[in-house]
């Protein structure tokens, strides 16, 4: 089952008929009509029952709107979701070492932990563990 299919058949739905979906998608109807066909035979059964006047949804055809709209609002969620991040950092950063090496090494670790991470959606934090001797 295709995604692109599954958009096909929320369009066919909405517009209430093939031509209408056809006019929407900017392809011909036979070709609304040869996807709805493919959608039907990879299920096993019809999804709509075809008049001269309309098409109406069978019991399988309503699940199937309801779970693709579910689906295609998911998938538009995801990728703007996904999009966000546009190269932006996010997460935390943990740095672990002793605490007489960690003003050493890291002197700009206590300027940037006490102050707001450059990145809203990002924290830096210090730890260190003292060392013992004989241990």
């Amino acid at each position: 089952m295709k995604a692109d299919f599954l958009s096909t058949f929320i369009d066919v739905v909405q517009a209430g008929s093939f031509s209408g979906a056809a006019r929407k998608r900017a392809i011909t109807p036979s070709a609304v009509v040869r996807q709805i066909d493919t959608l039907e035979a990879d299920l096993g059964l019809a999804l709509l029952i075809r008049s001269t006047r309309a098409l109406t949804l069978t019991d399988a055809g309503e699940r199937l709107h309801e779970r693709a709209l579910r689906l295609r609002d998911d998938l538009a969620d995801t990728h703007a979701e996904v999009s966000a991040f546009g190269g932006s950092v996010s997460g935390t950063l943990r740095i672990g070492c002793l605490p007489t090496f960690r003003e050493a090494l890291c002197p700009a670790t206590p300027r940037v932990t006490s102050s707001p991470a450059p990145c809203p959606k990002t924290r830096v934090g210090a730890r260190g563990k003292a060392f013992r001797s004989g241990a």
